[in-house]
Formats: C-alpha cells, structure tokens, sequence
C-alpha cells in the first residue's frame, strides 16, 4: 500500500475508490504543473500579443493621421501651386501689356532722338527701356514746367507778331519783340511757366502796367500793358497760375497783352514756345536755334538719371530692410 494512492470519490450512487500507483501520481503533478506552466505561458504571450496589437493599433491611428495631415498638405500646396501658376500668367500677361505699353511710350516720346545717359550697367534690357522712358519722360515734364510753353491768355487772337513792323501808336518802323494777343480788359493771364516775380511795376507810359517772370535756365517772360497784378516782386509761381489782369495801359492803341520770351536777355520768337507742348516737344529744336537745347537736355537728364538711381538705391536698401 505504500506504493499505491487511492482516491475516493462518493456520489448518490454510492463511494468508489480508485487506486493509483506512486508513480501515477507523480504523472500527474508533473502533467499539471507543465498545464500550469503551460497556461501561464499562454496567457503571458496573449497579453503580450494583446499588448502588441495595441501599440500597432495606436501607431495605425497614428500613421492614418499622419497620412491625413499629408494628404492636407499636399492639397494645400497643390493649390498654392495652382496660384503660384495663375500669378505667373497674369505676371506674364502684364508684362506683356507693360512691353507693348513701353513700345507706345518709347515711339511717343521718340527715345532715340535723345538717349539717356544711364552708366550703371546694372540695368538688363528691359530695365533699360523703362528707365529710359522715365528719364525722357522726366525730362520733358522739367522742361516744360520750367521753360515758357503755351498761351498766357485762352482763346485769344494774334494781332501782331514778332518782327519788324511799323508801331500802331508812333508810326515808326522799330522791332516788335513780342506777341499782341487781341483780348478785352480783364482778361485773365496765367503763367506759362514755374518761375519766381522779378518784377510787377505799375506805369503809364511805354509798357504800362508790367510784369517779369524768371524762369529756369536763364528764361524769362514778360507781360505788359496790365490793368491789375495778382502777384508781386518776390512770389514764386507755377505754370498756369493767374498772374494778372490784360488791361489798355502805356504806350497802347488798344487793349490788348504784350508778351515776350527772353533766354538770357535776347528777345525769341514766343509763337514758338506758344506751340510747344508734350505732343510736338522736338519742334523747339528746330524752330529755335538760338538755344543750346542739346548741352540744356543732357544737363537735365544727368540729373534726372542720377535722382533715379538715388531713388533705386533708396528703394533697394529699403527691400533688404523690410526683408
């Protein structure tokens, strides 16, 4: 019996005994600590499974969000891109229209017959173009604010022109060196240039009331036979400002305004600066050669060009700042 176990089972239908032998038994702990161990080792690689899929499941989460932050990017940048394509169409488009509107400027302005002087050789050919338009623009807007251009009165008739004629009050033949505009008294007369009041002189005799404007570049105009001053000796003007008043006074054989051009005290034509505007700038040129203009425009548009690069200096250093 030493060697032998019995185990003892009882139920309704009475008590059975079952004999084991020493090593069944031994079997049998054996059998159920590898199940243990085996159950255990089950369990443990589940939960580490478990564990597993988790972190795979977390980093699937992870890697969908992940995948859907790309896909917002990239539809981001796809539309920026498309953006990115139309400026560079419209861009493309305005240059084309800023070329074709060079080619207008440069043809109006007639570039060729004066150059700019532009030496710093940074400029590409486009560039060029532009800043020779705007010096020759620049240049034509400076002379004709400082230079005699236009009528002083509107809408008057020319009674008598420059030249030799005989005086309508003396009868002698002496040189007119002026323009007569037939105008009533009181007719408003503007400035015909920007300059400063040399002189405003109440008289009664020889030119009457008179008026002297100093202008740039040793020109002056002259207004005589006045009824009334708006400005006085010292006032700087502006082209187009009112000035005076036409009147019947001095030497006169009827209301009517005198008006001179002088360039350093040599009496010109007017009838040529009375015609001279934007639209026919070169006719000053030809028709008035007592004047240097070509020594004058290459003084001006020196002067213009070096402003310009002043002002893309200015402009660039200001980029590099705000960058």
């Amino acid at each position: 019996m030493k060697n032998k176990s019995i185990i003892t089972i009882s139920t309704i239908y009475g008590t059975r005994g079952f004999h084991f032998e020493k090593w069944h038994s031994q079997f049998l702990k054996i059998s159920a600590v590898i199940f243990v161990l085996v159950v255990s080792a089950v369990v443990f690689n589940l939960s580490y499974l478990s564990k597993k899929v988790d972190q795979v499941s977390a980093q699937e989460d992870k890697l969908k969000q992940h995948s859907s932050t790309l896909q917002s990017t990239i539809e981001n940048l796809s539309s920026e891109n498309k953006n990115l394509e139309q400026d560079l169409e419209n861009r493309d488009t305005l240059i084309t229209d800023v070329s074709t509107r060079l080619d207008e400027i440069e043809q109006y302005l007639e570039t060729e017959s004066y150059p700019a002087s532009l030496s710093s050789g940074k400029d590409s050919g486009f560039d060029l173009r532009l800043n020779i338009a705007a010096v020759n623009s620049a240049v034509r807007i400076s002379l004709l604010e400082s230079i005699p251009n236009g009528a002083p009165v509107k809408n008057a008739r020319l009674s008598s022109r420059f030249g030799y004629r005989t005086h309508p009050v003396t009868n002698k033949k002496k040189r007119h060196n002026g323009l007569d505009f037939a105008v009533n008294t009181g007719t408003p007369v503007y400035a015909t240039a920007d300059g400063v009041v040399e002189i405003a002189r109440k008289s009664n005799a020889g030119s009457g009331n008179f008026l002297r404007i100093q202008h740039g570049f040793g020109f002056t105009s002259s207004f005589s036979h006045l009824s009334s001053f708006k400005v006085k000796n010292g006032d700087f003007v502006e082209k187009g400002q009112l000035l005076a008043k036409s009147g019947n006074t001095g030497l006169s054989s009827g209301p009517h305004l005198h008006y001179e051009v002088r360039f350093v005290g040599r009496a010109l034509n007017p009838l040529a600066f009375v015609k001279w505007d934007n639209n026919n700038f070169d006719s000053i040129f030809k028709k008035e050669k007592a004047v240097k203009w070509e020594f004058l425009v290459r003084k001006v548009e020196r002067q213009i060009s070096s402003q310009l690069q002043l002002l893309s200096q200015v402009d660039a250093e200001l980029l590099v700042q705000s960058n």
